[in-house]
């Protein structure tokens, strides 16, 4: 009996489907439909298509998981079921939304897999070395009568990451020249396999889209920057905040803006760097000046008795949350706080390493977030660090050879 219960469930399912996918080739057909007849009202005409996922293709992905781990190939919505009328003079073609990293079997190379191991059953894959350039060659050879487009396709370069893609092609976390590189190569792969067009997203950074990865604390989005959100991070153009103060090492445009409601002094800074170094007591610090934008926390501490050294030792700590935090972290055996606390920046060896208590913050966030529901975010183990991509240090604003040496804090210079 339960097994003939399992049965029934599964083709219940099945027919569900079916009728959903049904439901999906009708709307397809109806909305270029009435596009058209909108067209022929006025007496004009556009080439008409429909906007597809790789999710609705209608190919076969054997590598992609089965349901229930993955709903991502169980129903298709094929463009060849619409046909155009001779009078319709202005065409009609096929386009995709393709990136490189999703969904999963993207990032699985096919002769890499016995499932389709017998690559002599799809001659129309020439690459089998590439998913994403597997793939394009079946979509090309399907759609072979058709003008085929990809409409929408990118790679982010936010600091966090949803996804890690093949051969880096990730959701995030990708510096700007590599992935400047990689859309190149993208770009280069679409034309390779004889589509007709590609269209890049985006032209610019979008403050209000959010990612799965983050969307536990994404509320009013459009009102700040979450860097760490690869969605928001997609822009050709860059759609920054206007950062308080320089990242260069000096004070001087920390102390000219000391009634500005974002930032904040704390002890004296001196933008002559150490003036009284020899009746200051060692290890001194002079004062400290907190900043922010809508993007980024600043931060400036000087030393009362000289500049900084790579042998210097700094621990910062951040208690962002009330009434929980760590005392002690991982790695770190010789810093205890007198204090819990939820973040900790630690400068050490010439290197700033940023840690977190991951699994306080994310319950504290959970709670934090009133009548939702959110979906179960993979922590990071207790106190690891967390480093941004590298790029080149932004510390010319000075045209001198006294300028401190300085790691850039954001993905381009920050400005006034």
């Amino acid at each position: 009996m339960p097994a003939r219960q399992a049965q029934d469930r599964r083709a219940a399912a099945a027919a569900a489907a079916a009728a959903a996918a049904q439901r999906g080739q009708a709307t397809s057909c109806c909305i270029p439909l009435q596009i058209a007849q909108l067209d022929a009202s006025f007496g004009w005409q556009h080439p008409l298509t429909f906007t597809n996922w790789v999710t609705t293709d209608p190919l076969v992905h054997p590598l992609e998981p089965p349901a229930p781990t993955s709903y991502e190939d169980w129903m298709s919505v094929d463009a060849t079921h619409l046909r155009t009328r001779r009078s319709w003079t202005a065409g009609y073609f096929v386009n995709f939304h393709a990136y490189p990293y999703y969904p999963f079997f993207l990032n699985l190379p096919p002769a890499d897999y016995p499932s389709i191991a017998n690559l002599s059953a799809h001659p129309e894959i020439r690459t089998p070395t590439d998913p994403y350039a597997a793939y394009l060659e079946e979509l090309r050879a399907y759609f072979a009568d058709y003008a085929l487009i990809i409409t929408e396709v990118g790679l982010p370069s936010s600091y966090g990451t949803a996804k890690i893609g093949f051969q880096g092609r990730n959701h995030g976390f990708l510096e700007e020249n590599n992935l400047g590189a990689k859309l190149r190569d993208i770009v280069t792969i679409i034309k390779d396999r004889q589509l007709d067009g590609a269209i890049l997203f985006a032209l610019h950074d979008e403050w209000f889209k959010r990612t799965w990865n983050t969307e536990i604390v994404d509320w009013d989005r459009q009102y700040w920057h979450n860097v760490l959100s690869p969605e928001q991070v997609f822009g050709i153009i860059a759609v920054e905040a206007q950062a308080p103060v320089y990242v260069d090492g000096y004070v001087d445009d920390w102390l000219a803006r000391p009634n500005a409601t974002n930032v904040r002094l704390y002890g004296t800074l001196d933008a002559t760097d150490a003036a009284d170094a020899a009746s200051a007591a060692p290890r001194q610090l002079r004062g400290v000046g907190i900043a922010h934008d809508e993007a980024y926390l600043y931060v400036v501490v000087q030393r009362a008795d000289a500049p900084w050294e790579t042998t210097d030792h700094l621990v910062l700590s951040f208690d962002t949350i009330p009434d929980q935090g760590s005392l002690t972290w991982a790695n770190l055996s010789r810093v205890t706080m007198g204090h819990a606390t939820d973040f900790l920046l630690y400068f050490a060896d010439g290197t700033l390493t940023l840690y977190v208590r991951s699994r306080g913050h994310r319950r504290s966030l959970r709670s934090a977030v009133a009548n939702r529901a959110p979906r179960t975010m993979r922590p990071l183990a207790e106190g690891s660090p967390t480093r941004p991509p590298t790029c080149t240090p932004t510390c010319g604003r000075r045209p001198t050879t006294a300028a401190p040496t300085c790691r850039c804090s954001t993905r381009r210079p920050p400005s006034l």
